[in-house]
């Protein structure tokens, strides 16, 4: 398989070709998953769902995607390890997220799973 995503002037596009030269778009959906992980994404991205990601500022999507990816590896996914890259598709062009700008990532995750981990204490019973 191979995604092909961009940008026209007034819109994004993600689109999927697969080995037969089928092509499906997904544009609709935001996002794109394939082969035989692609439950994995598909999963991961309907519980985060309430996040509201597409509302949020460009440092918040990014903190989820490294959440999301993080998750992946720590969970032992066949075929995912190593070092997280990132990049960013934007009107300027395509560019890799420096090693610092990851590293700061990291930082902010375990910050984000520590406050959630302290709200989901403090939730009570109705009983």
């Amino acid at each position: 398989h191979t995604i092909v995503c961009g940008r026209t002037k007034d819109e994004n596009w993600i689109f999927d070709v697969d080995p037969r030269g089928n092509v499906e778009e997904h544009t609709h959906r935001g996002f794109c998953v394939t082969g035989s992980g692609a439950f994995v994404g598909q999963f991961t991205v309907q519980s985060l769902a309430h996040l509201e990601v597409t509302r949020k500022q460009l440092y918040q999507g990014q903190l989820v995607g490294y959440r999301i990816i993080d998750d992946i590896i720590r969970a032992g996914i066949w075929g995912v390890g190593g070092r997280i890259q990132m990049f960013l598709l934007d009107t300027s062009g395509i560019r890799q997220l420096s090693e610092s700008k990851l590293d700061d990532l990291a930082v902010n995750v375990g910050v984000w799973k520590q406050i959630e981990n302290e709200a989901l204490r403090d939730v009570k019973t109705a009983e």
